[in-house]
């Protein structure tokens, strides 16, 4: 026979961890609600693919983060390496008539090249990961600059463009989007790394506790130069979704992303000193973004005022971490 006050137990105990690990889904969920009181288009079909859409490219820029995140460090030239690996990947194309596929690849080799100069410069010379990512931002934007002559690039093959707006099915209005498909497999591959892994295993320790993991065993520099790596080569794959998506590389595209990936991440209920997340709150964090600036602009808030609101997400994200931790 079934144990019905075990079975109730342990619904309970999921329903508590639940609560704890993703709360964001209800903030999410609240609101979503709001905004399609405000606005009779948010609960469209197409509107809702558009969030998804939207929400897409920076769940995968933050799905980079949350490794450098949970390992202890920041990574804040995500934004410059998108911009960067983008110029490549469309200049590769349109000024020298390389293949997509290769472009691809020197595009992911850029990304790479700039994780492991982060790695470097943190684990080899000693800086902290903040200086070290603010000063490859600042060089990767001025080189994407310099290469472009501060112009975007355009005339770009036809044959890229499924990846940013090609979509699966049509059906009543009802689509998903190739990019949204990338997305979930971004996802479901670090999970299965993050939570099935050694190699996840040892990012949390190191975030958690680097003295501990470093005198168990663990070859921490190692682990942080593959987490930079690993963010590296997932900014060239965002780079490439939204060069797609826009028909253009405009060397100013990825900035800001390097703020919205570590406030999808925090407000996904990733610790902002490491060792602690989810890779699905990250998911949830990064289409709670999506869903308050989508609604915003349907309901026609001023774009400054949406500026000013990105802030206070990230400031209150971080803040009730911090607040969290403390009363730990």
């Amino acid at each position: 026979m079934v144990d019905k006050k075990a079975t109730v137990n342990n619904i309970s105990i999921g329903f508590s961890r639940f609560n704890k690990n993703y709360f964001i889904f209800y903030v999410l969920i609240g609101v979503g609600f709001v905004f399609s009181i405000l606005s009779p288009n948010f609960l469209k079909i197409t509107n809702v693919m558009t969030i998804f859409r939207q929400a897409s490219i920076i769940a995968v820029v933050a799905a980079g983060q949350f490794f450098v995140l949970t390992g202890g460090d920041f990574d804040l030239s995500v934004g410059s390496a998108v911009s960067l690996s983008g110029v490549t990947f469309a200049g590769a194309m349109v000024f020298y008539g390389v293949a997509p596929p290769i472009a691809f690849l020197l595009a992911l080799a850029v990304g790479l090249t700039i994780g492991a100069i982060n790695g470097f410069l943190v684990t080899k010379i000693g800086l902290p990961s903040f200086i070290a990512t603010m000063a490859t931002m600042m060089s990767c934007q001025g080189l994407s600059n310099l290469l472009t002559k501060a112009a975007p690039i355009v005339r770009l093959p036809d044959s890229i463009g499924w990846i940013g707006r090609g979509v699966i099915g049509d059906i009543r209005g009802f689509n998903v989007p190739y990019m949204t498909i990338i997305m979930v497999i971004v996802y479901i591959c670090t999970f299965i790394i993050t939570e099935k892994t050694n190699f996840g295993r040892y990012v949390f320790a190191m975030g958690g506790n680097p003295e501990a993991a470093y005198l168990s065993g663990i070859d921490t520099k190692k682990y942080k130069i593959s987490t930079f790596l690993i963010s590296g080569g997932i900014a060239a794959l965002a780079s490439v979704m939204l060069v797609s998506r826009l028909a253009a590389a405009d060397p100013a595209s990825g900035s800001g992303y390097e703020f919205e990936s570590i406030t999808a991440c925090v407000i996904g209920g990733t610790a902002i000193k490491g060792g602690k997340g989810k890779i699905f709150g990250v998911l949830l964090g990064a289409l709670f973004l999506s869903t308050l600036f989508n609604g915003m602009t349907l309901t026609n808030v001023n774009t400054f005022i949406q500026q000013i609101l990105k802030g206070v997400v990230l400031a209150v994200a971080v803040g009730a971490d911090v607040v969290k931790n403390r009363k730990k």
